[in-house]
């Protein structure tokens, strides 16, 4: 709990970044929720998966499966967040029930034309608890310098006149149906 979740008006608040896009399935889901946690105290989990935007046209969707974290929380003085090392982590209450939302919900932008890592203090990821971190940073540099596709990464291009993330909105559910769920090694990060 903090001061600005203590603005929030409804009976549960959802953490939601700006560079997070809801694709139309994930819209449904939201709304499912309302009737689903009425009367209960429940934590909703979520993964947030990158596309690594190239152009208008063009992004590269990482298919391999991230960590699903805590995105949603009862909105009350006695759900708080705990400071990790690195960030501030909300957990669900030992006993609590987890919902977790489907992979398709919401995909995270990242722009290859972007210092999407310039304000981060250190790239030196720990394996242990930074791999998510890690694999972003990694295969944003392997892209933006135009190394050949590394694995886990699928392209999609939109067709003429539509732009990739409103294609990725419509789209993503089917892509993520059809991903592997093989995850490739990760190399250290230099």
């Amino acid at each position: 709990y903090n001061w600005s979740f203590s603005h929030v008006l409804t009976r549960y608040a959802l953490k939601w970044d700006g560079d997070m896009v809801l694709t139309p399935e994930g819209e449904r889901v939201l709304r499912d929720l309302a009737w689903q946690l009425q009367g209960i105290d429940a934590a909703i989990t979520m993964r947030r998966d990158p596309v690594y935007v190239e152009s208008e046209r063009v992004a590269y969707v990482d298919v391999v499966p991230g960590k699903a974290e805590p995105w949603g929380w009862r909105n009350s003085p006695a759900y708080t967040f705990s400071k990790a090392f690195d960030w501030e982590l909300m957990l669900p209450r030992p006993g609590d029930p987890v919902t977790r939302l489907p992979n398709f919900a919401c995909f995270e932008l990242k722009w290859l034309d972007a210092d999407e890592f310039g304000h981060w203090s250190y790239t030196d990821f720990k394996v242990e608890i930074n791999d998510r971190k890690r694999r972003e940073w990694e295969l944003f540099h392997a892209l933006r310098e135009g190394a050949s596709l590394p694995e886990g990464v699928e392209r999609v291009q939109s067709p003429e006149g539509m732009h990739i993330i409103e294609h990725l909105r419509r789209t993503y559910g089917s892509l993520r149906r059809e991903a592997t769920t093989e995850v490739p090694a990760i190399s250290p990060v230099r």
